[in-house]
């Protein structure tokens, strides 16, 4: 913004033939909550998009339509934000893709993530849904993460009626469209992976 300046009173005063312009240092700022999903239970982290802010647990919630939406409403409205506000991320997972695809109707931007490119740190082998959901929030934040893509319901039927699979590169990005990955259980430091599994598109 120019300015010309008052000299009896020192105080700046914007130029009467330039535009005003408007600045709101209080303007809400992107929301990232981090979503570990379990096919009954789904764990959910929060992080503001500022630099030093930490993510936080915010709780757990069954894994259903209705839940996953009352709490982004709730989320929303507790951290004074509208739905467009809020970056959602989660894991590439047996669960399929309903969650993301009803985040977008809803208006909310939604990643699903590529597990085995999620970046991990040397020692730490320690995993536990809030700490998963905690890491998955804050690598958003840093862009830290590879998204897979999302299909809609109409495609996936048609590729799996049609056998139409040439536009994918390398077999884990036709089983990350068809939501297949393994199986995984965690306990402590131990992690054991499993058979494939599938919960839907």
């Amino acid at each position: 913004m120019a300015y010309r300046h008052d000299t009896r009173s020192r105080r700046p005063i914007q130029h009467p033939l330039l535009p005003r312009i408007k600045t709101n240092s209080n303007a809400p700022k992107t929301l990232y909550p981090g979503l570990d999903v379990d096919k009954a239970e789904t764990v959910i982290a929060i992080l503001e998009s500022e630099r030093d802010a930490e993510p936080r647990h915010y709780g757990s919630i069954a894994t259903t339509q209705h839940a996953l939406e009352r709490a982004m409403r709730r989320i929303a409205k507790n951290q004074k934000r509208e739905l467009s506000d809020l970056h959602v991320c989660y894991e590439a997972s047996g669960c399929g893709f309903w969650i993301a695809r009803r985040l977008l109707q809803m208006g909310i931007r939604c990643d699903v993530i590529a597990p085995s490119l999620i970046p991990v740190k040397s020692g730490d082998r320690i995993k536990t849904d809030k700490r998963d959901a905690m890491k998955l929030a804050k690598n958003l934040r840093s862009n830290d993460l590879v998204a897979v893509n999302i299909p809609d319901s109409v495609d996936a039927r048609h590729d799996r009626v049609t056998g139409t699979f040439s536009r994918f590169e390398h077999p884990k990005k036709l089983m990350a469209f068809l939501g297949l990955v393994p199986t995984e259980s965690s306990s402590g430091t131990s992690k054991r992976e499993g058979g494939i599994s599938k919960c839907g598109n």
